[in-house]
């Protein structure tokens, strides 16, 4: 056997090895070469962003430890307050980062980081996130605390909703752009979402208990999805008819800007509850796997559509926001088409004397708002006024009658 491969010439090999990847290793002996540049880049990091310096040192024993230092008072960092021990992590971060050799992202993210510092310290933190800017180029956060949003350009807002998430976007988020698109979204998510909770809280328990009766949970289905789009269609399209009254006397003319917006989020947001409702079957029937791949499957399209939407404008958001509402609805109804033959044509054919009502209000209510421009005459004349014309021809249509009212109870 060659003398390399001999047990002790092997035991001895792997004994220098341990040695050199081993605590006080390679590793160690670079740190240590090192660490006057790193302790010089975090004095400079943290140069009038606090009161206090950080230092990397190692002992006697081979062991790292990150001390502070006050006014020439060294502790160790383990003793530091929430503050102190966020900003030292962060600077100690970005300088490692910096020296490094390795190749690293242009992006660093932080996900909830600020929990241990307290108000009053925010804007130090902000000039240390400044600093790292120069490093970085871009901070990606995640937080719940509100008070720190306006540090970015741009904010991504996530509100989760009776298990549904929904996304927003702020750019610039201080600006009375931002304001507008948020009062537009809250009147339009309002009467939406009041009628998504109602219908939610009783179709989905009643589904459950009809699974294993097929016709009886697709009659029931059905007749769900058709007087939600009865009563849904009409709500959220007067609505959009009568943004700029409705604006103007809520929340005064400087608001008039959010009307556009408002228009555009109340047709988007007609389409939510019947999602909703369609992919409730989904679940009923016990079928959570699929309802998993739909929202899977919206998922790129909404986020393509912010990345197209987001450099342009608030408008263009909400117009993205409208288009892939639309395009969910028909997502949506792809298993119900698939399990009982009535997807989202099926749908709108059953629905076309509601579509033909709603047409004729729609008319009705244009031809009045050209012929009356008080504010206020308009929202009530129009409101009053559109709703009696889509009933009367609801029931010229027999859409609503004493018998169909009758079988929705059964």
């Amino acid at each position: 056997m060659p003398e390399f491969f001999s047990p002790d010439v092997i035991v001895k090999n792997w004994k220098i090895y341990l040695d050199l990847v081993g605590k006080n290793g390679i590793s160690k002996i670079v740190l240590k070469n090192t660490l006057p540049l790193i302790n010089g880049e975090l004095s400079q990091l943290l140069n009038n962003v606090c009161d206090f310096t950080g230092e990397i040192v190692i002992d006697d024993k081979q062991d790292v430890s990150f001390n502070l230092i006050h006014d020439g008072v060294k502790s160790n960092l383990a003793s530091g307050s929430g503050f102190e021990q966020t900003v030292a992590s962060l600077a100690l971060r970005c300088v490692l980062s910096k020296i490094s050799t390795f190749s690293k992202p242009s992006f660093v993210v932080f996900d909830e980081i600020l929990g241990g510092v307290s108000d009053e310290n925010y804007d130090n933190v902000k000039l240390l996130y400044d600093k790292m800017l120069s490093e970085y180029g871009t901070i990606l956060e995640i937080t719940h605390n509100k008070n720190i949003h306006d540090w970015h350009n741009y904010s991504l807002l996530i509100t989760k909703k009776n298990n549904i998430s929904t996304i927003s976007i702020g750019k610039f988020y201080k600006s009375a752009e931002l304001g507008f698109y948020t009062r537009a979204t809250q009147f339009s998510e309002l009467v939406a979402y009041t009628i998504h909770d109602v219908i939610g809280t009783v179709s989905f328990p009643a589904l459950t208990q009809l699974q294993d009766e097929r016709e009886r949970l697709i009659s029931v289905y059905r007749k769900t999805l058709f007087y939600l789009a009865l009563l849904i269609f009409p709500v959220m399209i007067l609505m959009a008819l009568l943004a700029k009254p409705l604006v103007i006397i809520l929340l005064t003319d400087k608001w008039l800007p959010c009307v556009l917006m408002l228009q555009i989020l109340c047709f988007a947001r007609m389409f939510t509850p019947l999602s909703a409702v369609n992919m409730n079957i989904v679940n009923a029937i016990g079928r959570s796997d699929l309802f998993m791949k739909i929202d899977f499957v919206k998922i790129p399209m909404v986020l393509i559509t912010l990345a197209i939407t987001i450099p342009i404008g608030v408008e263009a958001i909400v117009w993205g926001n409208l288009a892939t509402t639309i395009v969910s609805f028909f997502i949506n109804t792809y298993y119900p088409k698939k399990l009982f033959n009535y997807g989202a044509m099926d749908q709108l054919f059953e629905w076309r004397y509601i579509i033909v009502s709603l047409s004729v209000m729609v008319l009705s209510v244009l031809v009045f708002l050209h012929f009356v421009t008080n504010p206020w005459a308009q929202l009530l004349g129009g409101g009053f006024g559109g709703i009696i014309v889509y009933v009367l021809f609801c029931f010229k249509f027999n859409i609503i009658n004493v018998e169909t009212l009758k079988s929705f109870k059964k």
